[in-house]
């Protein structure tokens, strides 16, 4: 029971590690954002998990083995749904702070990218602690490869949804980049042929160039 119990909240640590990262680099930056703001984007990403499964729900169950079958998975029925479940739960998230501006109001470019790096690593927290239910190590490894994923294309997802809410032209090419990325690495992820070492760059990549983006435009969002 003991063991047990202890495996449990080593799981979930493991699980929430890069969501205490995160807020820490948060805190310690000195962003204009609070922890209800924090709490309630790392909801919005549990929440884009619940519509990302029920859109791939939707599709049916393929039997395709070719190659037009397998990118169909990565990038349409997993990405694209991924992506878009987050741009919703992210676009509810913006229409709520204008009514309740506590949680972290305004829909600049660098709000929309930190509230959805936030939400990408909520994302992966629920996602990472599922599948290493079965095996710790799992959280570990999906910890390193998977978090970083998700919070570099939610940072990408958050400016498309602040941009459509503040109406801004040209809003949907980063989503379309995020679920490029996401499909990329899913076909890097499970490619027999390609080094481990090659979806982990494309994974921190895409953090790291999210975290440029909300350190070069951030501004102090509008109450």
């Amino acid at each position: 029971m003991v063991n047990g119990f202890g495996s449990l909240i080593l799981l979930l640590f493991l699980s929430a590690l890069p969501v205490l990262v995160a807020y820490l680099w948060f805190s310690l930056r000195k962003y204009p954002y609070g922890i209800l703001w924090f709490l309630c984007a790392l909801l919005a990403g549990i929440v884009s998990l619940l519509i990302a499964a029920f859109l791939q729900g939707l599709f049916p169950v393929s039997s395709g083995t070719g190659f037009g079958s397998l990118l169909f998975r990565l990038f349409v029925k997993i990405a694209l749904t991924e992506e878009g479940g987050r741009l919703l739960a992210l676009a509810v998230f913006f229409i709520i702070g204008r009514r309740w501006p506590r949680i972290g109001s305004g829909e600049s470019p660098s709000h929309g990218a930190a509230t959805g790096l936030v939400a990408g690593l909520g994302f992966a927290f629920i996602e990472n602690a599922s599948y290493a239910a079965a095996d710790i190590q799992v959280a570990v490894i999906r910890g390193l490869m998977a978090a970083p994923l998700h919070g570099g294309c939610g940072a990408r997802v958050g400016m498309t949804a602040a941009a459509l809410c503040s109406r801004r032209p040209g809003s949907l090419k980063n989503f379309v980049l995020a679920v490029l990325i996401h499909g990329m690495y899913n076909f890097l992820i499970i490619h027999p042929g390609i080094p481990a070492f090659v979806p982990l760059i494309v994974s921190f990549a895409s953090l790291i160039s999210a975290v440029y983006l909300i350190n070069m435009r951030n501004r102090q969002p509008r109450t």
